[in-house]
């Protein structure tokens, strides 16, 4: 209550409000290379309102390359093979609370062989890097725009052979050029959850 000098008298309505210190939650980070640049990934609280990403590759000054809505995950490309990289993700809720976490990782060619736009002749090897925390990869062959072959090996590498059976149909090994793809699995395999494409390549079979 207040009171002027000609006794005048008001009253002031009470404000209250709540003040929240209590930072979110961030956590379980983890980074993935992929041939020319980075898959991230993160777990979160329900009341994280933002997250931001910096990257620095070696002692460079870190540069924001995502400041944006709430997500868990980030793709980072057109990096450079070899080159370490360290990523920070900060997390804000509304109150202006952050909370902190860093990884470094180092893009790689992650599919190993047969080199790009090697000629082959007979049965193919597939091979690539193995994964973290990855049980299983879906491994597909197409040839042109059609899809001739996908499977879920357990290990880094598959064989090729001469014939095979795909959805009902029977495949050869003929010439002509042929893409394969690698996708990490996540979780069993009943629930078909993929990572980001590990990477892409061609090889063309010679007559």
């Amino acid at each position: 209550m207040c009171r002027d000098n000609a006794g005048n008298v008001s009253t002031a309505s009470s404000l209250s409000f709540v003040y929240d210190s209590t930072p979110p939650v961030l956590g379980s980070l983890s980074s993935y290379p992929i041939d020319d640049g980075v898959s991230l990934t993160w777990k979160l609280s329900s009341d994280v309102a933002g997250i931001t990403v910096r990257r620095a590759a070696g002692r460079s000054a870190p540069k924001t390359v995502y400041a944006g809505k709430r997500s868990s995950t980030f793709v980072d490309k057109h990096l450079r093979n070899g080159v370490t990289y360290t990523y920070t993700v900060v997390a804000t809720d509304k109150a202006g609370n952050t909370a902190t976490v860093k990884t470094t990782t180092r893009p790689s060619a992650l599919l190993l062989g047969p080199r790009r736009q090697a000629r082959v002749h007979g049965p193919v090897a597939l091979r690539w890097r193995p994964i973290a925390h990855t049980g299983y990869y879906n491994v597909q062959l197409w040839r042109g725009a059609a899809k001739v072959l996908s499977v879920w090996p357990s290990l880094t590498s598959y064989h090729v052979g001469a014939v095979w059976t795909y959805s009902g149909r029977t495949y050869r090994l003929s010439p002509g050029r042929y893409t394969w793809f690698v996708w990490p699995g996540r979780g069993s395999k009943t629930k078909h959850a993929f990572g980001p494409l590990l990477g892409s390549s061609s090889f063309v079979v010679t007559g």
